[in-house]
């Protein structure tokens, strides 16, 4: 019989664990078809990963030091593919859209902006400005008192519910970081509930159902982080990270039989994330640009494998075919 981690057993940021793996390539997955099918609300998964960061924060690192990291992982691939991809955006709207400079320049500026102004091919680009800077701000307040922490957490609670949309108007999704913070928190909390207590999947799996029936029932409305929008307040941040809380702690035990069978393709295919989380825009962005008009849902299918393929591929070549020192800024 598959069982959960011992209680005693902290779980560790240095190790690979193939079940949050597997969290995070259907978290990826469903990113790319939100942003296809946008009609679809799954691009609001991206909080997953900043749960996922929560459960496997590790403390009593420097804050400097965790800055001067996640600066490396984070901010490198978003300007090594930002700046190239920034100067095709601009030859192809001084050359081809035939736009004034004016106009150019205000494009440009959106884009330097980020955050929520960043719009196609920067569609994905917010997320990686955001979760560094949630990250300075998580790791800052888990060094001070428990009182600062608790303020902390309820006041992000709080900003996301009622402020959320504001706050997604300053730069590089600063605002979004802290109205995320609650993500952290819970993941993190999860983290110390499994030292001292062993939670049965079967618990889990039910809460798990539970969130996943009042968020496709719209009993609590749909949260778009980008925008800023956290959905019916403070209600919605509490059942989506119930879903995550429930899917990571039910999915440590299912995932046990696939694990042979699935461990190096997931490894793989999650080893290229960040390039395919920063890329897949592209060719949606390309798609509607030369005037295609498809408008069921069957006809953007050919879409999203394009998506998928571009972005795979750009990331290989740029694993396999960059110096290592382009590699460690395009594919860390």
């Amino acid at each position: 019989m598959y069982q959960p981690r011992h209680s005693t057993q902290r779980i560790s940021d240095n190790k690979r664990y193939g079940y949050i793996d597997f969290i995070r390539l259907v978290c990826i997955f469903f990113i790319v078809i939100g942003h296809v099918w946008t009609e679809i609300p799954l691009t609001v998964f991206v909080y997953v990963f900043m749960i996922l960061s929560g459960y496997l924060w590790k403390s009593g690192r420097e804050l400097i030091l965790e800055a001067r990291n996640k600066f490396k992982i984070l901010v490198y691939p978003y300007l090594g593919w930002g700046i190239p991809l920034l100067i095709i955006l601009v030859i192809q709207l001084v050359f081809f859209a035939q736009i004034g400079t004016s106009d150019v320049l205000k494009t440009v500026a959106t884009v330097l902006w980020g955050g929520e102004k960043a719009k196609a091919p920067f569609t994905a680009f917010w997320y990686f400005t955001a979760i560094w800077f949630s990250g300075i701000f998580y790791r800052y307040i888990t060094q001070r008192s428990a009182f600062v922490y608790g303020v902390s957490i309820a006041l992000s609670l709080i900003a996301g519910s009622f402020f959320g949309e504001e706050l997604a108007n300053l730069p590089l999704g600063i605002g979004v970081a802290f109205c995320s913070l609650v993500f952290y928190a819970a993941g993190h909390a999860l983290q110390v509930l499994q030292t001292k207590i062993t939670v049965p999947w079967y618990i889990s799996l039910l809460l798990l159902g539970a969130s996943v029936y009042m968020i496709a029932t719209v009993t609590v409305a749909p949260m778009v982080l980008k925008s800023g929008d956290f959905g019916t307040p403070v209600l919605s941040t509490l059942v989506y990270s119930l879903l995550a809380l429930a899917w990571i702690a039910s999915m440590e035990v299912l995932y046990q039989p696939l694990e042979a069978l699935l461990e190096r393709p997931v490894a793989w295919f999650v080893g290229l994330a960040t390039p395919v989380i920063l890329l897949h825009p592209v060719p949606i962005w390309f798609w509607y640009n030369v005037g295609w008009t498809g408008k069921d849902m069957a006809d953007k299918v050919p879409l999203f494998i394009i998506c998928l393929i571009f972005s795979v591929v750009l990331a290989l070549l740029a694993k396999n075919i960059v110096p290592p020192w382009g590699q460690k800024i395009l594919v860390p």
